[in-house]
């Protein structure tokens, strides 16, 4: 439990479970199936969607995941509801219902999730290692289910679903296997009352329960699964190499102490050295001092308390000079190389590899292969593991760990209950899976890892569409095939290191002091904490700067525009934008971003539609130094020194525009009704078009026109954060001088307008249909959006019809979703949100699934609409106040962190609204928001008949049925739009910021 005042929208929870490693052999996806159930009515609350539609009601949200060990529940709500959602939350894991009816709907809830994943290439490829996995052990297990794991075999092995449920639950919701954190406005007394009282009843251990011992003696592979290669065909047009490494934690008895140790070792002669007894499998409590089990092999304990994987993946994965990153970056083999663990479990973790190919990098496998090994040989062969990367490791963690900022409620409340599994003692729930630590068992640790990335030990997947594909995955159909690697094996175990390889040299960035420029303090009341920057004007720069007094971390955080039209053109400008940064930041990543992004520095250079962004941030030590030398590298880089690297940025950026067609619908079908609403936006097949004729000389003419075009506007930067204004502008002039313009012209940004739809009282709108791009996907998808009006100029009128429409887009969401997904279940993916978009605010209602048509689909979409008057009508004024109230109370919460602070800030400046108390105007014009003024909302923007209805339907089907959806559309009076961005052109725009809001800027 956790108290925390200081936000206000705050109340969160979350529970911990069992887990899809316990699924019993002959029924994947139990674990999965049950998470799902749990929301589905308890005995004290046995309406299905009454957790959701008191949580809607105030302002509140819920989820959850199962992975391979856990499950997790969680949910936020407003301050004031925190006790009510906690009595309904509680009662899943007391009395929860599983009724009949339920238990077979939602098996095809389960089954739309898994159709949503079928064409996810990370779901694919996953599956396919757990495939590799020893039958034996639960990580060759399916997770997720479908209709056929949880309906159709149960049915032919006559087995009773929800008995089968039911006996899952008894045995695996039990309080010794759960974990539960609360974080609320209330005293910790109070908060420790409400776990007592609504959680105090879950049964306690049956004594069923096997520990993870289980499958200890089972082999994660076998030894054959390692002598060959796996060659996996993707859905996107993806190039890529993946080496993991297994590891298994070694078996023995974890150590738990007696009492909570102290903070460092005791001294000589000062005591006892550890008081320890030894316990079963599972349970552990990681020491920080000397314990001898650490320097013994991997355990769980040492695996978790010294992380080896950070230190080994730091130098692996490194990018600067000397790094197997810049080697086969500059002889283009890959353009990305990450490294880290992934799988952490009880039992084994897995050490993993990747990397981004290009083409010619695919037909050099073997040789990637060859020097990664060689380069693991040269390591492990060196006296000691680089002593300056583990200190160098151990003080930037450190740094993160002294200047961590307090994370959101929800997120907080996952992270902790989740540590709270893993570790034993309450100091180590926040710093246990975040902080880095030094000790005696470190070395050893880290040497033991290394140990076991061998080749004999390694997983090797190639991913490529030129992959043969004999074989087919059983869940998701994914083809792959087997390469032989025996003999290449043999020959990687004694590799040489390649020339050039070494170990990282020390990093120049690392801050040298962490001083806070001015004294923390919290705001004086709402109007100074949204209080705006100070501005000040030269020539043809804006710069506005706030020095941060709230947040309390030495960092700091610039913005800086650069308008220019250069990019409004033509796609193939567009295409050689986005070529040009790839190929500008790759060639700053070795000499200077890297090392710069590992000590907590960030830049980023964009160019789009607006012009030329800039972005630096992090620690403000060495902030203005990092920011003139990425300035000045970034205005001197050549793209035709570096012929090598366009080639394969193109092929990239031609493979990623490709792989639009791998998205799920309801992305494809936002896309379409994009080109549709937004001005200027490219299409896809005119940028396709664009990567393949591009050519070099392109890219250097477009280098040379962005400069000098974007040095001729007017242009605006904003720093906020640990600095003092002296500071800030000192930062800003060294810009300014990089960036100065022949003369100023004072010329305004070019601002992205949005298209108005025509109003259409009746029938389906505007409507745009379309095939499905990725032909085996099975789902289709459904947007419907209303347009409302905007808030541009900013007057109390238009935040008022905001504030009607937000509010009754909160009262149909929980409603539309218990509807379509939970009754219906005509998808996973079930939504129904208020929208904003530039400035342009509506209601969108999307729906992806497989069970109906998109034309189906969207006429139960119409069959809610007429249902919202008896709802609005059901509900009390009281019931549209309280929703009102939580509203507002949610659109005034605090910024959780100093970035997000900045970014609302500087999204105000590029709109040109300036209006930076917007979270208090719009709190209060939705405090006002009556029930009258809800049904009028409805009845004039949604309700067949409005006089002010304009709606857009943007279906996406598969089957190449789009032709006759959309003759069946224009039958029933939809205007067919066949092309978007001639619709987007011919339509009048929704109005831009009048000069009179402008001029509040100053």
């Amino acid at each position: 439990m956790a108290k925390n005042g200081s936000t206000l929208f705050k109340g969160e929870e979350k529970g911990f479970d069992k887990r899809y490693f316990s699924d019993p052999e002959d029924l994947p996806g139990l674990a999965h199936f049950c998470e799902h159930m749990l929301f589905l009515g308890t005995e004290p609350f046995p309406e299905e969607n009454s957790f959701d539609t008191y949580l809607t009601a105030n302002s509140g949200f819920s989820n959850a995941f199962t992975e391979a060990e856990d499950t997790c529940f969680f949910f936020s709500c407003g301050t004031s509801a925190l006790r009510g959602a906690l009595e309904r939350f509680g009662a899943f894991f007391r009395a929860p219902l599983f009724t009949e009816s339920a238990t077979e709907r939602e098996v095809n809830a389960i089954n739309s999730e898994h159709l949503k994943n079928v064409p996810n290439d990370v779901f694919r490829l996953g599956q396919v290692l757990n495939s590799r996995a020893n039958p034996a052990h639960p990580y060759h297990r399916f997770g997720t289910g479908n209709i056929k794991t949880l309906l159709e075999d149960t049915a032919a092995k006559g087995i009773n679903l929800r008995a089968e449920l039911l006996a899952y639950y008894q045995r695996f919701y039990r309080a010794p296997l759960m974990t539960l954190c609360i974080i609320g406005k209330e005293p910790l007394s109070e908060l420790h009352s409400y776990a007592e009282r609504f959680f105090g009843e879950i049964p306690g251990d049956s004594g069923a329960v096997e520990p993870e011992s289980k499958y200890w003696k089972d082999p994660l592979f076998l030894p054959a699964a390692f002598d060959k290669g796996v060659e996996v065909v993707p859905i996107s047009d993806a190039l890529s190499l993946q080496v993991g490494f297994p590891i298994s934690f070694r078996q023995s008895s974890h150590v738990v102490a007696e009492q909570e140790p102290p903070a460092a070792p005791p001294a000589d002669g000062a005591g006892p050295r550890v008081l320890l007894k030894l316990v079963e499998f599972g349970e552990s409590a990681l020491l920080g001092w000397d314990d001898p089990a650490m320097r013994q092999g991997m355990t769980l304990a040492s695996w978790r308390w010294y992380n080896p994987s950070s230190h080994v993946g730091a130098v692996l994965g490194h990018e600067g000079a000397q790094s197997l990153t810049a080697l086969l970056r500059e002889r283009g083999w890959i353009t990305a190389l990450e490294t880290g663990s992934a799988d952490n479990t009880s039992t084994f973790a897995m050490m993993l590899v990747g990397m981004e190919l290009t083409a010619e990098g695919f037909k050099k496998q073997d040789e990637i292969l060859k020097i990664l090994f060689g380069y693991l040989n040269f390591l492990r062969q060196l006296p000691e593991f680089p002593k300056e990367s583990l200190v160098e490791n151990l003080r930037l963690s450190e740094c993160g760990w002294i200047t961590r900022e307090e994370p959101g409620p929800q997120d907080a409340a996952v992270e902790l209950s989740g540590a709270m599994q893993d570790w034993a003692f309450p100091r180590d729930y926040v710093a246990g899976n975040t902080r880095l630590r030094d000790g005696p068992g470190l070395k050893g640790t880290v040497e033991a890892l290394l140990a076991n990335l061998q080749p004999s030990n390694a997983l090797v997947t190639v991913v490529s569409r030129s992959c043969k594909g004999p074989e087919t995955e059983k869940w998701y159909g994914t083809r792959y095939g087997f390469r032989d690697l025996q003999s290449l094996k043999q020959q990687w175990q004694s590799a040489k290191v390649a020339p050039g390889l070494g170990v990282p040299p020390p990093n120049p960035f690392l801050p040298r002091q962490l001083e806070l420029k001015a004294p923390r303090q919290q705001p004086d009341g709402l109007s100074k904490a949204f209080e705006g920057p100070r501005l000040r004007q030269e020539d043809d720069w804006k710069a506005y700067f706030r020095q941060d007094t709230e947040y309390g971390v030495p960092k700091a955080f610039v913005f800086v525009e650069l308008p220019t039209a250069i990019l409004c053109c033509d796609g193939k400008n567009a295409v050689a934008a986005r070529i040009y940064e790839a190929m500008c930041l790759g060639a700053l990543q070795e000499k200077l971003l890297y090392d710069a992004q590992v000590a907590g520095l960030a830049f980023n250079f964009s160019v789009s539609t607006r012009g030329v962004q800039l972005f630096f941030g992090g620690f403000d030590d060495r902030l203005a130094d990092f920011a003139s030398q990425a300035m000045d590298a970034v205005l001197s880089f050549e793209p035709n020194r570096a012929p090598g690297g366009f080639e394969v940025q193109k092929d990239k950026l031609r493979r990623e525009l490709e792989s639009f067609a791998s998205q799920p619908p309801i992305s494809q079908a936002a896309y379409w009704a994009g080109l549709a609403l937004v001005m200027p936006e490219f299409s896809l097949e005119e940028l396709q078009r664009s990567a393949k004729e591009i050519r070099l000389s392109d890219v250097v003419q477009f280098a040379s026109k962005l400069w000098d075009s974007a040095r001729g506007e007017l242009k605006t930067s904003l720093c906020w954060g640990n600095l003092r204004p002296a500071e800030g502008d000192m930062l800003v002039a060294k810009l300014r001088e990089r960036l100065k313009s022949p003369g100023t012209t004072g010329e305004e940004a070019p601002q992205p307008r949005v298209a108005q739809l025509p109003v259409t009282p009746v029938g389906p709108g505007v409507a745009l249909v379309h095939d499905v791009m990725d032909k085996l996907e099975e789902n289709s998808a459904v947007e419907v959006l209303f347009q409302g009006g905007t808030t541009r100029g900013g007057d109390a009128a238009k935040l008022q019809r905001l504030a009607e429409l937000q509010v009754l887009a909160s009262v149909m969401s929980d409603q539309f979703y218990e509807q379509l997904r939970t009754r219906e279940q005509l998808g996973y993916i079930v939504s129904c949100r208020a929208d904003r978009n530039e400035g342009v605010f509506g209601i969108v209602f999307v729906v992806q699934g497989a069970a109906k048509s998109a034309l189906e689909v969207l006429g139960r979409i119409d069959a809610f609409l007429d249902t919202v008057p008896g709802m609005l009508r059901a509900k009390t004024e009281a019931e549209i106040t309280q929703l009102a109230d939580s509203l507002a109370q949610a659109r005034l919460a605090r910024p959780q962190q100093l970035l997000s602070a900045a970014e609302r800030c500087w999204g105000e400046i590029r709109s040109h609204e300036f209006r930076w108390t917007r979270p208090l105007d719009e709190a209060l014009a939705i405090r006002q928001v009556r029930k009258t003024q809800v049904v009028e909302a409805y009845d004039r923007l949604l309700a067949s008949g409005g006089a002010e209805r304009r709606r857009l339907c943007s279906l996406v089907v598969p089957s190449r049925a789009a032709s006759a959806v959309a003759k069946e559309l224009a039958k029933q009076g939809a205007e067919v739009i066949e092309d978007p961005q001639a619709f987007a052109r011919s339509r009048p725009k929704w109005p831009l910021s009048n000069e009179k809001l402008a001029s509040r800027a100053g």
